[in-house]
C-alpha cells in the first residue's frame, strides 16, 4: 500500500472536500492523508485503517475548524506540521489558494503554490 521509503511522509494530502473520500485510496499510496469528516470520507478512512501496510497516523479524519475552506486549511496547518515535520508537498483538495492561506503556509518555510484541477499544491523549498 503506502510506499514507505525516502519520500514517505514528505507528501501530505489535505482533503477539505466532503465528497472526495474515494480519491484517498490513491493519495494514501503517496503519503499521509487528512480528510474532513463526512459520511463518504469516514467510510474511506475506515477502509484504509483496516488495510495491511497502512502505518498508524497515515490516515486522519478531522472535524472542520471553520465554515469556509480557507479557514479549515489555515486552522489545520500547525497540526499537520506538528504530526508530519519535514513535509515537502502539501496537496490541498477542495480549496483554492488564497493570500491568507499563503501567509500561513509561509510560517512553515518558503515555498510556492501551484494550482491543480481540485485545489492546489504548496511545494516547500
Amino acid at each position: 500500500m503506502p510506499s514507505i521509503g525516502a519520500a514517505a511522509g514528505k507528501r501530505i494530502s489535505l482533503i477539505v472536500d466532503p465528497a472526495l473520500g474515494a480519491r484517498a485510496f490513491e493519495l494514501a499510496e503517496r503519503g499521509p492523508v487528512w480528510l474532513v469528516v463526512s459520511p463518504a470520507n469516514r467510510q474511506t478512512a475506515e477502509q484504509l485503517w483496516r488495510r495491511d501496510g497502512v502505518p498508524p497516523g497515515w490516515v486522519t479524519v478531522f472535524d472542520p475548524d471553520g465554515d469556509k475552506s480557507e479557514e479549515i486549511v489555515t486552522n489545520l496547518l500547525a497540526t499537520i506540521d506538528e504530526h508530519h515535520p519535514g513535509w515537502r508537498w502539501l496537496e490541498i483538495f477542495g480549496a483554492d489558494f488564497t493570500e491568507g492561506i499563503g501567509r500561513q503556509l509561509r510560517h512553515f518555510g518558503k515555498g510556492k503554490a501551484e494550482a491543480t484541477r481540485e485545489g492546489f499544491v504548496w511545494i516547500r523549498e
